[in-house]
């Protein structure tokens, strides 16, 4: 049963680390965390100066899960300059070509209504 609460312990010292990562008001609760842990520790020693260290435990596990929901920063746009800069000069190129995509329909266009389209002035003397 020792075993199944240490790794129960470990799994939570695990996560509580994480939300270190994205706060650092967080480490309140580590340590109050790990003053539980000692507090078991001494405990099982005979030297009991709480008579109930899995709550201190459990109470450090939950602030510090709380501190970081409440202190998390939104993610940053990571995105370098030069990567913008390339994306609209594509944009652009792109553009540019669809216009002229769009030129040459025309241009066809009005070529072929040409050839339909006789000419005045011209007749046939036949």
């Amino acid at each position: 049963m020792k075993f199944i609460k240490w790794i129960m312990i470990a799994i939570a010292l695990f996560l509580i680390l994480s939300t270190i990562i994205v706060t650092s008001f967080a480490w309140i609760g580590l340590i109050i965390f790990l003053f539980g842990i000692y507090q078991m520790i001494q405990r099982s020693k005979g030297r009991v100066t709480f008579s109930k260290p899995g709550w201190v435990v459990v109470a450090g596990f939950l602030l510090s899960c709380i501190l970081a929901m409440i202190f998390v920063e939104p993610v940053k746009e990571t995105v370098p300059k030069e990567k913008k800069e390339i994306t609209l000069k594509q944009e652009q190129k792109e553009a540019e070509r669809l216009a002229e995509e769009q030129k040459k329909k025309e241009e066809a266009v009005r070529l072929a209504e040409e050839k339909k389209e006789p000419r005045g002035g011209q007749q046939c003397l036949l």
